[in-house]
């Protein structure tokens, strides 16, 4: 929880949505008023930072 705490609003905004709230990817297109590129985009970095953080916990360079 404390990693996806750190991500950007918006893709903050879409990990909980998708994942918790189990909306489309249509529907948070929608209701955030944002084309559904944007939010596949979002939803593909937020995966891609939350992976990071979870293998490096503490931020370190590898």
């Amino acid at each position: 929880l404390n990693a996806i705490k750190r991500l950007p609003p918006g893709q903050r905004a879409v990990i909980v949505q998708q994942y918790y709230l189990d909306k489309s990817m249509s529907e948070m297109s929608a209701e955030l008023e944002r084309p559904l590129s944007t939010i596949k985009w979002w939803l593909r970095d937020a995966r891609a930072r939350l992976r990071r953080m979870l293998v490096n916990p503490l931020g370190e360079r590898e």
